[in-house]
């Protein structure tokens, strides 16, 4: 994660006076209309690689210059979902409560309908057992297994989040789920790295 982070502070200083432009999906989602730029790509992962190393304070920085230039609500829902996380990881939990008021219902998210529903959840408006659906063991949808744990843990419920770790992490290990950040997030919670 450390030389990750600094080949995304790399990307970061030669981006600096360009233009953003779309970047392609490699996975096209199901309207296939990208959702996220070369600027926001690297600020967002240049996030995700700080917050896997622990450093949450840099992990909000990156998150905040990602929603700073997000052009839709799929990167505003990604950047505020991991800036929220990483602001409360820091100990900011006073900063990290107005980030729940640039979340709402009827937002236009095409692909972060997820990280839409984990904030709803934050935000009080929904329940968790709003956003489980069918699937009640989450080992399917790393993603919203990630972000209920990380809730349940916030809210000192470290016995069911590191549970919903686990069985994010054994079900993984079984499926194409292991490239997923709520995967890695997972992982990297159970080394006792976060």
């Amino acid at each position: 994660f450390n030389e990750a982070a600094l080949d995304f502070i790399k990307a970061s200083t030669l981006i600096e006076g360009t233009d953003d432009v779309i970047e392609q999906d490699g996975q096209p989602n199901p309207l296939d209309i990208p959702v996220s730029t070369l600027h926001t790509n690297i600020y967002y992962h240049l996030g995700l690689a700080l917050y896997f190393s622990n450093d949450f304070e840099g992990a909000a920085s990156a998150f905040k210059d990602c929603l700073d230039i997000s052009p839709n609500d799929d990167m505003i829902v990604a950047s505020v979902y991991w800036f929220y996380m990483s602001l409360r990881r820091a100990g900011k939990d006073q900063e990290a409560g107005p980030l729940l008021d640039l979340i709402a219902e009827d937002m236009n998210v095409i692909e972060n309908q997820t990280y839409h529903n984990l904030l709803l959840v934050f935000k009080g408006v929904f329940m968790e057992e709003d956003v489980l659906g069918e699937d009640e063991s989450l080992l399917e949808n790393s993603t919203l297994g990630y972000g209920l744990a990380k809730w349940n843990y916030i809210n000192g419920r470290t016995d069911k989040a590191n549970e919903l770790w686990q069985g994010i992490y054994d079900a993984g290990l079984e499926s194409a789920s292991w490239a997923s950040f709520g995967f890695i997030a997972s992982e990297v919670e159970l080394a006792g790295k976060l």
